[in-house]
């Protein structure tokens, strides 16, 4: 079984790589949406989030942990794997370093992130490690998680915020650009939208790098519409809504968690199993 978190939504869209790739390994989701953003908390706090999230997975069976966050990944993937085994653990923002290195022909990277992501320095260090030429541009988008979150994925306000975020990496002739949060993969077709097209650009979702590495030894199930079990701490019946907007996939049941001192538990109110769509 795979366990991933994000959050809040964004683990859906690291999901979905999953599903394309790979639709009857058993998954874990959770959305800490109590938390969400993780942008502009302190980067300890999210430290903490992301080991309690790693303990909850592992001791419910999970056989590998994917930190499907990019904050997470930059200040917490070495302690977790320090914790649980170097193999057992990935992150996407890693993945997305590589994948970025590998598919600049000009060595000029944009990454859209978090504040946080921004402020910790991971993605213009991973990718230098790999290419030492390249030239990055961060860019803070703190908009789009509430964006995502809310369903706004096009629209006046969504459009002005891609063409205000994508403006320095236009400048600085980007021809690679990452998505350096799981939120924005759903906002591609508004950025792509903004973008001048006679600048050739190829957006990078780290998540679809990652699910082309998953361990092929994850244990499966007979039925890919009954393999997922979702989780948020926030309010279940928005999160239900939510996978249905985002997935096409009808969650009949979504579990609900607990903070308690640093702990996650499972809401004792009865929850059935995410149903997922024919088709989905």
């Amino acid at each position: 079984m795979l366990g991933l978190f994000d959050s809040g939504v964004g683990g859906l869209s690291v999901l979905r790589a999953i599903r394309a790739r790979h639709s009857d390994v058993l998954t874990w989701v959770i959305a800490d949406q109590a938390h969400v953003p993780y942008g502009e908390r302190p980067l300890e706090e999210i430290r903490q989030f992301a080991l309690a999230q790693c303990r909850f997975l592992f001791e419910g069976g999970a056989e590998a942990v994917w930190m499907a966050c990019n904050i997470c990944s930059a200040v917490a993937l070495e302690d977790a794997r320090a914790i649980h085994g170097a193999s057992a653990v990935q992150g996407v923002l890693q993945a997305g370093a590589q994948a970025a290195a590998k598919l600049s022909r000009t060595g000029r990277i944009g990454v859209l992130a978090t504040d946080g992501t921004v402020r910790s320095g991971a993605y213009p260090s991973q990718i230098r490690r790999l290419r030492p030429d390249a030239s990055v541009t961060t860019v803070a988008c703190p908009e789009f998680v509430p964006l995502v979150e809310a369903g706004r994925l096009d629209g006046p306000q969504t459009t002005a915020a891609a063409r205000r975020r994508l403006a320095p990496l236009i400048e600085a002739g980007c021809d690679v650009v990452v998505h350096g949060c799981t939120h924005y993969p759903f906002l591609e077709p508004a950025l792509r939208s903004v973008w001048p097209p006679e600048l050739p650009v190829r957006f990078v979702d780290p998540a679809q790098a990652l699910a082309r590495r998953l361990d092929p030894g994850l244990r499966r199930g007979s039925d890919p519409h009954t393999g997922t079990e979702l989780f948020t701490t926030g309010d279940a019946d928005r999160f239900r809504v939510q996978v249905e907007a985002f997935l096409g996939a009808q969650a009949e049941g979504v579990r609900r968690l607990c903070w308690n001192e640093g702990r996650l538990s499972v809401d004792p109110v009865p929850a059935s199993d995410l149903v997922w769509a024919r088709g989905a």
